[in-house]
């Protein structure tokens, strides 16, 4: 097992000069910070930036969202969708501008607005039609394409490759074929053939995703065309079951991680390096 090194042709690790990709610049044996999360957050499920700055967060059973303000970082605030809070298994959660969407493990698509604190928030939901192929485990919004990206913790019938569906903001759109990223390239690179997301996101200054498998204790970075650059395996003492990622705006990754023997937590690394590629 490679502990905190980036797995690149030349097996680097994470320290030295000659890891390549967006992973290249964490320390993962070093974090910045760390944060016990409240219990309505135990089984934490996503995270996401939202626009006016905050890093909102989702636990998977009822559809309350917490906001907090990265100085610090504290909670600020925490809503719920719908007057009788909305209950599924939820999985996912990304902004669109100002407009907030959920997905939970069937491929249902929640809509709504961020709140203030205790309000109840009205939403509308939309099958994706993913149900019986894939089971959502991720949500990521990319901007330069305007589509929500869906990520399967397992997908039937395709077992050879990890899947990632592209669902148009437009309605007018059509789909475009998903993301498929080979499982045989992890074996090859010492990852987990079985991975299994758990969530998703889009580095901007990078051009890449970032995948974490809370399971499988790893995290792995992939193109657009679903080419595997790299990835680390982590410390299951630091990330008992990562659940939520996100990239902030001056590359600090966040990683949120349920209950599994111990609090729930927030964790974060800012990059030792930055703006390089």
């Amino acid at each position: 097992m490679v502990l905190f090194g980036l797995v690149a042709p030349a097996a680097a690790s994470a320290q030295d000069g000659a890891v390549q990709g967006a992973l290249a610049r964490y320390d993962f044996s070093q974090r910045s910070g760390r944060m016990e999360l409240s219990d309505p957050l135990t089984e934490v499920s996503g995270l996401a930036l939202g626009p006016d700055g905050g890093l909102y967060a989702h636990a998977d059973e009822r559809a309350w969202v917490h906001r907090f303000d990265l100085d610090g970082p504290v909670e600020t605030q925490r809503f719920m969708l719908g007057d009788q809070t909305a209950r599924d298994d939820f999985e996912g959660i990304a902004f669109v501008g100002d407009r907030l969407f959920m997905v939970s493990s069937r491929g249902l698509l929640y809509e709504s607005r961020s709140g203030a604190d205790r309000e109840e928030m009205p939403y509308r939901m939309t099958d994706l039609g993913l149900s019986g192929r894939c089971e959502a485990e991720g949500l990521e919004y990319l901007a330069a394409r305007d589509e929500l990206l869906v990520a399967c913790k397992t997908a039937i019938p395709d077992g050879a490759h990890i899947i990632i569906h592209r669902v148009p903001i437009s309605i007018d759109a059509a789909r475009p074929d998903p993301i498929r990223v080979s499982r045989d390239r992890l074996d090859e690179e010492g990852l987990p053939r079985k991975f299994r997301p758990s969530g998703i996101a889009w580095d901007a200054e990078a051009g890449t995703l970032l995948i974490v498998s809370g399971r499988d204790e790893a995290l792995i970075e992939i193109s657009m065309d679903g080419e595997l650059i790299g990835g680390v395996e982590l410390s299951r003492n630091r990330h008992p079951q990562t659940e939520g990622i996100v990239v902030g705006p001056d590359g600090t990754l966040w990683l949120a991680d349920e209950a599994n023997g111990r609090p729930p937590r927030l964790t974060w690394y800012r990059p030792t390096t930055w703006g390089s590629r």
